[in-house]
């Protein structure tokens, strides 16, 4: 992917087209766990389990995506090439949109883990 990679690039969440992504940022926290022992001379932790989340920001409303919705992420990135969640269930947990005179209207989504959903 070329260094201009996000200009016309697109954000899907189960295959439909949320917007033109502006931005992209994925982090993985492990959150230590301390496993310290009264034989221990000083603090020690162990890796805990990883909370994962992915921030985009699309140029627009995102008006069809509303906070709660639930998925698989995807970006068709502007040369062709695709990447998806991997089969983990993305849930957007936080919805922020905002602008300023003269400016363009962008939107924030912030999407974590969720279990997959079971219908019967």
């Amino acid at each position: 992917m070329a260094d201009d990679g996000f200009k016309g690039s697109i954000i899907k969440l189960e295959g439909v087209k949320i917007g033109k992504l502006r931005s992209f940022s994925y982090s993985e926290d492990g959150g230590d766990v301390d496993v310290t022992s009264l034989d221990d001379d000083v603090q020690v932790s162990a890796d805990g389990i990883p909370a994962i989340e992915c921030t985009v920001e699309i140029v627009g409303t995102a008006s069809d995506i509303a906070r709660g919705a639930i998925g698989d992420l995807g970006i068709a990135w502007n040369d062709g090439t695709m990447i998806d969640s991997g089969g983990v269930t993305f849930r957007c947990s936080k919805k922020d949109t905002s602008g300023a005179m003269g400016g363009e209207v962008t939107t924030s989504l912030t999407f974590v883990p969720t279990p997959s959903v079971v219908t019967a």
